[in-house]
């Protein structure tokens, strides 16, 4: 994810050491940042451990709305200070929409019906079924034995049939699967939930130390002991409020294909749906059938449709059940709040309703560039702020290097590539297959590639062949629109369609594509035809500009696959040049849009831009590459500059100056700000990473006093 939710990810994780994304393990630091970081807002009154008990409405039926909030009270406990707000506008992020149902905004509470929305996981018939609660757990190792004995009020697990499908090796955390309470109100039987969960829990407990079968786990447990466990369930689902438009599931598998107009957001997580009885359900805890793309969330889905002055955010908003299922993740949540926010201060400002925010056109892409400059992705819109002077037509733009995206093994994957050090069951994996994998072609398979050229001579795959046989393979080349858009199933609008020999063995199999064109800067599909004898070498390394898929026949659709099926190509690419930084888009999706100094040349390496005329600038802002990993791990993300200069070069003049020189950065934004003067030129002289072996810039931002501070980004 994007925005706010990058910036403070990665604050954590710089400031965070001995900790790793552990179930049930929390972070003292982050409670900390979070505080930290609201505490230092100058604009923003903060009331901490209040809340809202009570709602006061008025009539309001301008635009097509009923009524709207005129007023909240609200009560701090810790100080026994009751507070009466009066808000203009209102963004409900309480999650059960407290402040949306005392103002009588209709809401939806359980599971569509199929027909409804025409959802193939949404039920047959509608109920009042949501997804459950958990509380988590966490444990440490005493240094002694630590005998359990269970409260007469535990649950009993006394065999491993009595978990089924619900793993539990892991012993230092609690499980997402200790789930209840989705065939009660979660709202309302809270309490009840609660009661249940830890039942569950003291007897999962009791299972792992006194009844575990699974070979080593009551072994490994015996000095283990119960470290602390949560009182509050988390909460998964309860009200989802009504607005101009329901986000469904065909917006998600639509993906990039089907982006609204007033998207402000976006999602990607499967839709993750749980058994209703959760802990004790005899079934898989869950269903989760992954979604082929990223989708964008609208602000039309942001809103109360009648309730003139409230916006929603987090797992409230207007959105079918099975939608849900993959928006109410706390990361795009995070995404949704930010979005909420920003439409909101424009409302505010412009004296609009939602829904005529939302219909305005102008309005709409007004907020989208505002989010786009404070750091969030917004899928298939880029950057087209007219104030943003790096964008002025004539401009060229250089670099000391490039790298390029040759993928043969002996090359090395760690330079253009993530390193396999932040993923522990990456660095598992390449343990185990330290060469990469190979992939049975017992399915169609494909990797996308961003082809800077605009032909491709030769192709080269590294295919293995388990006959005695010499075999061939059917393979099939198609122009994508974004990295992955593999197309149908079944060949249609292909640039080149073909057969190749494999040898039997292991060997890279040459295919002459005779000066194939194709578009520069956009990728081309590879897929192959499947064949029982085949198989295609995967490495763990994902550099920019490239995606692997397999189609699945139960979905109809392509899965993305983590890694990269193994390619060559002549001419080589080289999707990392300077103009990328110009793209216009933070993250791979088209183009590869990130500039990537050469591995092999030593740090510094620059980035620089020049101007046709002289521009009077004042404030530049820079994009790194912190490739959206997901991972909490502790210390700053390795491709991330730690430091660097900002270089000028002032109107006719020919001494390069340092204007700026950042050092210990550990976050992907960071903006330099300094008293206009004119400029024929800037660079970016990148001296260290986290660790990462190259220079690495998203974007670059250049601004006059024009622009006003108010639409400034936000990191510093």
């Amino acid at each position: 994810e994007t925005g706010l939710m990058e910036e403070l990810f990665l604050e954590v994780r710089s400031r965070s050491y001995g900790l790793r994304q552990v179930n049930g393990q929390h972070y003292p630091m982050w409670d900390v940042i979070l505080a930290e970081k609201a505490e230092a807002e100058p604009n923003l009154t903060l009331l901490l451990n209040t809340r809202v008990a009570g709602v006061e409405t008025a009539s309001d039926d301008r635009a097509g709305y009923e009524t709207r909030v005129t007023g909240l009270l609200a009560f701090q406990q810790s100080t026994e200070l009751a507070v009466r707000i009066t808000p203009t506008t209102v963004i409900d992020a309480t999650g059960d929409g407290f402040i949306a149902l005392q103002a009588g905004a209709p809401f939806r509470y359980g599971r569509e019906a199929r027909s409804e929305f025409d959802e193939r996981w949404a039920p047959e018939e509608a109920d009042d079924i949501v997804l459950g609660s958990t509380i988590m757990f966490a444990a440490k190792d005493v240094a002694r034995p630590a005998p359990f004995v269970p409260p007469a009020w535990a649950h009993s697990f006394p065999t491993e049939e009595s978990l089924p499908f619900r793993p539990h090796e892991d012993i230092q955390s609690g499980y997402w699967w200790l789930e209840w309470g989705g065939r009660l109100n979660t709202i309302a039987d809270n309490e009840t939930i609660r009661k249940e969960l830890h039942a569950a829990v003291f007897g999962v407990w009791d299972h792992i130390k006194n009844h575990c079968t699974v070979p080593g786990v009551r072994e490994r447990a015996a000095n283990w002991a119960l470290d602390w466990i949560g009182h509050i369930p988390g909460k998964r689902e309860s009200r989802r409020f009504e607005g101009d438009y329901i986000l469904r599931e065909r917006d998600l598998v639509a993906g990039l294909n089907a982006v609204p107009a007033d998207v402000v957001a976006y999602g990607g997580w499967a839709i993750d749906l749980h058994a209703p009885d959760g802990v004790y359900s005899p079934d898989r805890p869950c269903t989760q059938p992954p979604l082929p793309d990223l989708y964008g969330i609208p602000l039309r889905g942001l809103s109360s449709r009648t309730v003139s002055n409230l916006y929603l955010a987090g797992r409230n908003i207007s959105q079918t059940h099975v939608a849900h299922g993959s928006t109410r993740v706390m990361k795009t949540c995070a995404v949704i709040g930010e979005a909420a926010g920003t439409a909101a201060a424009f409302a505010l400002r412009e004296g609009v309703s939602p829904r005529e925010l939302a219909n305005c056109d102008d309005c709409v892409r007004a907020i989208q560039r505002q989010l786009l400059r404070q750091g969030a992705y917004l899928p298939l819109v880029a950057n087209d702020d007219p104030h943003d002077l790096a964008r002025l037509p004539g401009v060229i733009v250089s670099a000391t290097s490039q790298a390029t995206l040759d993928l043969d093994p002996a090359a090395g994957w760690e330079a253009p590539g993530i390193s396999t050090a932040e993923s522990a069951g990456l660095a598992q994996a390449v343990e185990q297959y330290p060469d990469g994998r190979e992939l049975p072609l017992d399915r169609l398979t494909g990797q996308s590639i961003v082809i800077s050229a605009d032909h491709i001579d030769t192709l080269s795959l590294p295919l293995t062949n388990a006959s005695s046989q010499p075999t061939d393979v059917a393979i099939r080349i198609r122009q994508a629109a974004h990295l992955r858009d593999f197309g149908p199933e079944e060949s249609s609008g292909d640039l080149w369609t073909g057969t190749a020999n494999v040898p039997p063995g292991s060997s890279p199999v040459v295919i002459d594509l005779d000066r194939l064109t194709v578009t520069p800067g956009t990728p081309v599909v590879v897929i192959l035809e499947p064949h029982p004898a085949l198989s295609w070498s995967r490495s763990w390394q994902e550099p920019p500009g490239t995606q692997a898929a397999r189609w699945d026949d139960d979905l109809g659709y392509w899965r993305w696959e983590h890694g990269t099926l193994g390619f060559a190509l002549e001419p080589v690419s080289a999707p990392y040049g300077p103009e990328e930084v110009l793209s216009g888009v933070t993250r791979p999706e088209i183009g590869a849009n990130v500039w990537i100094s050469d591995p092999n040349q030593p740090l510094p390496q620059a980035w620089e831009l020049h101007w046709p005329q002289p521009q009077t600038i004042e404030t530049i802002e820079i994009t790194f590459d912190s490739q959206l990993s997901g991972w909490i791990w502790e210390g700053a993300f390795p491709l991330i500059p730690r430091a660097w200069d900002l270089q000028v070069l002032k109107a006719g003049s020919s001494d390069w100056l340092t204007n700026d020189s950042r050092e210990q950065n550990a976050q992907r934004r960071a903006i330099h700000q300094f008293p206009a003067e004119k400029l024929d030129a800037v660079r970016i002289a990148v001296r260290a990473t986290q660790g990462g072996r190259t220079a690495r810039i998203v974007e670059v931002r250049c601004y006059g006093p024009q622009a006003s501070a108010s639409a400034r980004g936000r990191a510093t």
